[in-house]
């Protein structure tokens, strides 16, 4: 099978909270494929994977253009600016020269990026990404690749639908293949444009062999029940409900051994503390805030359920795309329990590695817990299918035969497995 030449355009590069990525990235290197990475944004501070160095990832990603902050500077940049772009000046003058640098600067550089090596293929990830390319090309970019747009959650919300219509117009139009990683996200899409050339359903996975459960780091589990949370303390992800599931539970039905692990950060982290405060919780909720990769999966070691009671927001009608780290959860044993918003329910077999309880419904999350906590040996089971589950369906390796495959038929190029 020809090896491809591949360019990944993605907004942060690496960003811990997009493992799937990476995962993604070095998977395809692994096969023998040749990567270069566009980041719009300069690497994300804090904790970098250990695999980010072992595939020498920093020196194939090339950084968008940042303006300069002095002055002069500036100064200096909008006239490079300008001359670089001078057929587009009406543009300029309608919107306003700020603006015009702001949406149009980046664009430049991946311009360059994109012109000064041949690729094969350009994977972007995320609609947002996709646009870009898909309005240079649109703009007369000459190009001999072919084009892939990943749309992953955070890029098509309900509630922008008419505006993605025409924001994404192009993407639609000069797309090979688009993924999404749900049925949910699918339907979304499809709301966006009906009809899309090769449209492939590839959620976003995970490298199973990192996340086996470590029997020699279990917890003495006569002490407590252990629920663990892990997302972003936002809305849709519904933090709050799991500490009102965690309050029936204890103040209600009188389960004092009950104990959750909260992990993540977000806009409603003082409302959450607020909640736990409320109910008297302190010594049944703890609040870990955002952990590395190996932290979280320690926390899974040692929890009994993994939680995440999403719902659909009113305003924006975002739910959850797909969560990976139900997928996660599943891979280190755990029973899940997630609500029906979005698509975090195509993410497990109902009644066989976890529950799919109906949104809201925070007495039902409950009883649900109960029956776990009663029942040890059906946990135990719903553990081993559910990474039984995970290692079939959404291994890395696994999907990256899914998109390998999506390549040669893009191509026209005859696949082969490896």
């Amino acid at each position: 099978m020809k090896k491809y030449k591949i360019a990944f355009v993605v907004n942060h590069f690496p960003s811990v909270s997009e493992t799937f990525i990476l995962n993604q990235i070095t998977d395809i290197i692994d096969r023998g494929h040749v990567v270069k990475i566009f980041s719009f944004n300069t690497k994300k501070t804090g904790v970098i994977h250990k695999t980010v160095a072992d595939y020498e990832l920093i020196q194939k990603t090339t950084y968008g253009i940042s303006r300069p902050d002095s002055i002069v500077g500036k100064l200096l940049w909008y006239i490079y600016f300008i001359v670089r772009n001078f057929s587009t000046l009406p543009l300029i003058r309608v919107n306003g020269l700020r603006q015009a640098v702001n949406n149009l600067s980046l664009s430049l550089a991946l311009e360059d990026f994109l012109n000064n090596s041949e690729f094969d293929i350009v994977h972007a990830h995320f609609g947002q990404r996709g646009a870009v390319v898909a309005d240079l090309i649109a703009k007369g970019l000459k190009r001999k690749f072919k084009f892939v747009t990943s749309f992953h959650g955070y890029d098509l919300i309900p509630s922008l639908t008419e505006q993605y219509k025409v924001g994404y117009k192009n993407i639609f139009s000069f797309s090979d293949a688009i993924t999404v990683n749900s049925k949910y996200l699918e339907g979304i899409l499809l709301n966006v444009f009906p009809a899309p050339k090769k449209l492939l359903l590839l959620p976003e996975g995970l490298k199973t062999g990192q996340y086996e459960k470590k029997r020699s780091l279990l917890r003495d589990r006569h002490s407590d029940f252990r629920l663990v949370f892990c997302g972003r303390l936002v809305k849709f992800k519904a933090p709050g409900l799991a500490v009102q599931i965690v309050n029936i539970l204890v103040n209600n039905r009188n389960q004092k051994h009950v104990r959750l692990q909260l992990i993540g950060n977000g806009p409603l982290r003082e409302e959450v503390g607020h909640l736990i405060e409320k109910f008297g919780l302190k010594n049944h909720v703890l609040m870990l805030g955002a952990l590395s990769q190996e932290e979280v999966i320690l926390q899974m070691n040692n929890a009994d359920i993994f939680i995440l009671p999403g719902i659909q927001e009113t305003e924006t009608g975002r739910a959850e795309a797909q969560g990976l780290v139900i997928q996660e959860a599943q891979a280190m044993e755990l029973p899940v329990l997630v609500s029906t918003a979005g698509g975090m329910k195509y993410g497990l077999i109902d009644g066989i590695t976890g529950f799919v309880v109906n949104e809201d419904h925070l007495e039902e999350f409950a009883d649900k817990i109960e029956l776990l906590m009663s029942d040890t040996e059906l946990a135990r089971a719903m553990g081993q299918k559910g990474r039984e589950f995970i290692v079939n369906n959404f291994d890395t390796t696994v999907l990256g035969d899914k998109l390998v495959k999506l390549y040669a038929d893009i191509t026209n190029e005859v696949h082969t497995l490896g």
